[in-house]
This record gives structure tokens, sequence and C-alpha cells, in this order.
């Protein structure tokens, strides 16, 4: 036999005893007072019992449910670390962001307040240098940048 041939028939094995484990088993005396055990309840009222060669099935009837109340709380922590990560990642970014605004703002705020030209360029693509009026009014914008991105 080939080690293919075996697997399957192992397989075969296993599922059929699986499956002949997980059936509920049934025990009832008929009209003429014989003991019945079946896998299908009989007609009419019928008193479920697990045999005590099925011992091993009822203990894993609890332990399915507790396996499968322990997955779901497994998922729900997962599912909450992830959550926990990803808004971290968010609040993490969004410092590195208001840092970098803050950064920006101090440098702009340095250089208006320097005694050095500044100048832009305008819409027709020409340099425009700042008159003290268009410095104040920049420094005024800047340091009310740097106000606000760098609340400690």
């Amino acid at each position: 036999m080939n080690q293919t041939v075996r697997y399957c028939l192992s397989l075969a094995c296993a599922t059929l005893a699986s499956a002949a484990a997980v059936a509920q088993v049934y025990q009832w005396k008929d009209e003429s007072g014989r003991t019945v055990i079946s896998d299908s309840p009989p007609p009419g009222k019928y008193k479920a019992k697990r045999e005590q060669s099925a011992a091993p099935v009822a203990a894993s009837a609890p332990v399915a449910a507790t396996s499968a109340e322990k997955e779901i709380e497994f998922k729900k922590r997962q599912q909450d670390a992830k959550e926990k990560a990803d808004r971290e990642a968010k609040e993490k970014a969004a410092a590195d962001a208001r840092k970098q605004d803050c950064a920006q703002a101090q440098q702009a705020l340095r250089v208006l307040e320097s005694n050095e030209r500044v100048a832009t360029i305008n819409e027709k693509g020409e340099r425009e240098i700042y008159d003290a009026q268009r410095r104040k009014a920049e420094t005024d914008r800047a340091r009310a940048a740097v106000a606000e991105w760098c609340k400690p």
C-alpha cells in the first residue's frame, strides 16, 4: 500500500471517529421492555443519555464551548490590540506633523525677526522684497503660528 492510500484511509477513519464522537446517543426501552440505544431519538418522549463509553464526548462538549469562548475572547483581544496600535500610530503621526509644523513656524519667525532682507515671488514670477509693514504682518502671523503649533 503506498503512502497516499494510507493517508487517505487514516483521514477517513479519523473523520468517521470524530463524527461518531460528536453524535448524541439516545437510550430508551421499547414496548417489549428491551433497552434500545440509538443515535436518533425514539418517537414520542425520550430521555437523552450519553453512554459511559462516550465519556470523552461528554467532556468534549463543555470544552468545545469553552474553546469557542476562548477563541472569541482571543479575537476580541486581537481586535482591541489592533485598534489601540492604530490609534497610537495616528497619535504619533499627528504629534510628528505638529512637531514639524512647529519647527517650520519657528524658522519662519527667526528669518522674519532677523535684519536680513526677506523676499517672495509674486504671481508674475517677480521677486518682491518685504517692506516694514509687510514684514510686521508676516512676523505677527509667524508668531501666531508658533503659538498654535508649539504648544507643550
